[in-house]
C-alpha cells in the first residue's frame, strides 16, 4: 500500500533487486477495488503473496485474491494486525501475519491496568501498550539525568538501554536504537507450497 509504512516495504524489497520490480505492486487504499492490481499479481503465478501495508481496509485485498481464486500463501507484515484488517479475515487459510507475543503479566503490568481500565472501561491494546512503553522509556531516560533539561544526555540515557521492563512487554533496543516489540509469526493454515 502507498501509505508511508507499505512504501518502506516497497522500496525495501527494489533494493538490490531482491524482488523484481514487475513482482511489485502498489495500491492506495482510496481505490476501493484492488482488482486490477491483485489480477496482476494473480497472473504472476506466485507461491507467496506479500502485503504490505498498515489500515483497517486492507482485508478487502486478501478478499479480492480470495475471489480470483488465490489459494496460495499470503504474507502480511504487522501493520495488517495493528491496523484492524486482521478481524476481517482471521478464520480465513492460507494467512501468515506478524503478532504481537501475549502480555507479560508483569509488575507494572499490574500497576496499571487496573487504573486503566477504570477509567477507560477495557483492556489496553498493543497500540497503546507500545506508546505507552515509549513514554515510560523517556521518563526514565530523563530521570537518569543531572538536568532535566539536558537532551544530549537524555539522547545518551536512551541509547544506552538495552532492554526495557514496559507494561506487560520487555522492549529490545537494537544497535540502530530501534525499539523491537516482541514478535511471533503466526499461520492460519499449513499450505501447499508446490
Amino acid at each position: 500500500m502507498t501509505d508511508d509504512y507499505g512504501a518502506v516495504f516497497r522500496d525495501r524489497f527494489l533494493q538490490n533487486n531482491l524482488i523484481p520490480a514487475q513482482n511489485v505492486f502498489s495500491f492506495t487504499l482510496d481505490e476501493r477495488d484492488y482488482k486490477v492490481s491483485c489480477a496482476k499479481a494473480v497472473s504472476l503465478l506466485p507461491s507467496i503473496i506479500i502485503l504490505c501495508g498498515n489500515g483497517r481496509d486492507l482485508y478487502k485485498v486478501i478478499l479480492t485474491l480470495n475471489e480470483l481464486n488465490y489459494k496460495k500463501e499470503v504474507v502480511t507484515t504487522l501493520g495488517f494486525k495493528v491496523g484492524g484488517a486482521y478481524e476481517k479475515v482471521k478464520n480465513m487459510p492460507n494467512i501468515t501475519y506478524m503478532d504481537f507475543k501475549k502480555v507479560k503479566i508483569n509488575a507494572i503490568f499490574s500497576s496499571v491496568i487496573d487504573s486503566y481500565r477504570k477509567k477507560y472501561g477495557r483492556d489496553i491494546n498493543v497500540n497503546e501498550m507500545i506508546f505507552f512503553n515509549s513514554a515510560l522509556m523517556l521518563v526514565d531516560a530523563i530521570n537518569k539525568t543531572k538536568y532535566p533539561r539536558d537532551w544530549n544526555e537524555v539522547a545518551r540515557n536512551l541509547s544506552m538501554i538495552k532492554k526495557f521492563e514496559g507494561v506487560g512487554e520487555t522492549i529490545t533496543v537494537n544497535t540502530s536504537n530501534d525499539i523491537l516489540p516482541n514478535l511471533e509469526l503466526v499461520e492460519t493454515k499449513e499450505v501447499d507450497q508446490k
